[in-house]
């Protein structure tokens, strides 16, 4: 039995694959919203950190 995975790309965000030049505008945009992704991540692991810190590899908890 064999298992065939697709995976649907958005190419957009990869960087050296976009067909068209981004303004500046969009530019900042896309950062914006990963920084604000970020962030939001950041805020869920440190508000679960007594959860998470244990489940870290010995080297990441420093």
């Amino acid at each position: 039995m064999t298992r065939t995975i697709s995976m649907a790309l958005d190419t957009d965000d990869v960087v050296g694959t976009n067909d068209r030049k981004r303004t500046p505008a969009e530019v900042a945009r896309a950062i914006a919203v990963e920084a604000r992704l970020s962030l939001k991540a950041v805020g869920i692991m440190l508000s679960h950190l007594r959860e998470v810190l244990p489940q870290l590899p010995l080297d990441a908890r420093t």
